[in-house]
């Protein structure tokens, strides 16, 4: 078995979500760490080859054609047998975006195999060959024109979500201490909020009250929800736009810092070091050209 770095690094494939629906691509790695990351919005994919994926601290074997799917934050990684690669397609969407796809505005039990996961749900669904068909289509329909997103594109994707869903939820019903439907439901002003003004100086009364909750009722549900508190969640989308900056820009690191949000330079750097471990000057001297 791969031996694997503890620290969690972004990567290019970690993407802002600024100005489009969700984003798509692929990849093939074998292992190491260039292969760890996180999400700031969910993930949903197909292996293109047999594979493992390491998510709370499990390994979870993927045959060729296997689809998966991944919660925000949750570090994870996909690998290879040993000197083989593995390959994949995925979507990735924010979590509010996820959410909007629901039908109806009081229902969103679909999404909780998403948190189920961090309660010992397999990431892997086997044998279902029409949800992984829809989700290569659904990756290359939005690759080939991702500003002309059209509703054969959503409605694969509910139909995506709603398999998913119906997969695990048996699975679900056993876990006495899942996040409600309902949490993820009161919790959507603020997250809609974040995804779109991450950059801006949101405060945690701010987002509260858009949810109608105290502010300590506010911070305790969002982080038992979606797995972080509220201002780790918006600095790791303020640091996924800044991963993207440094490595397709030539801007410098004092104007990455702005235009992601922080008010200082060395707020940036440490908040930088915090999340990948490394500084965004070496961060970028490491990264492959574009």
């Amino acid at each position: 078995m791969p031996t694997h770095e503890s620290r969690i690094a972004v990567t290019k494939d970690t993407i802002g979500f600024t100005g489009v629906p969700f984003a798509a691509g692929g990849g093939a790695v074998i292992t190491g760490l260039s292969t760890i990351h996180v999400h700031t919005g969910v993930e949903l994919g197909v292996a293109l080859a047999h594979g493992f994926m390491h998510l709370n601290g499990r390994d979870f074997p993927m045959a060729k054609g296997d689809a998966y799917f991944v919660d925000a934050m949750i570090p994870h990684w996909h690998y290879g047998k040993p000197g083989q690669r593995f390959s994949n397609t995925w979507v990735c969407m924010p979590f509010s975006a996820l959410l909007g796809l629901v039908p109806g505005t009081s229902d969103v039990r679909p999404l909780l195999p998403f948190v189920g996961l961090r309660k010992g749900l397999s990431p892997v669904i086997s044998g279902a060959a029409a949800l992984s068909r829809d989700l290569v289509e659904v990756n290359r329909l939005f690759r080939e024109r991702p500003r002309d997103w059209d509703v054969d594109g959503w409605q694969l994707l509910v139909g995506v979500v709603l398999e998913v869903y119906r997969r695990h939820r048996d699975q679900l019903d056993g876990i006495a201490d899942l996040p409600s439907a309902a949490s993820y439901l009161s919790l959507l002003p603020a997250v809609g909020r974040l995804d779109e003004g991450f950059k801006y100086p949101l405060t945690v009364e701010e987002l509260a009250a858009l949810c109608n909750l105290s502010p300590s009722r506010f911070a305790h549900l969002f982080a038992q929800t979606i797995g972080v508190p509220p201002v780790q969640y918006r600095n790791r989308l303020r640091i996924s736009l800044a991963v993207e900056k440094l490595v397709t820009t030539a801007e410098s690191l004092r104007a990455i810092s702005s235009h992601c949000g922080f008010a200082h330079l060395s707020q940036f750097r440490d908040a930088f070091v915090k999340y990948t471990g490394t500084t965004p000057a070496v961060y970028r001297k490491q990264s492959p050209a574009t």
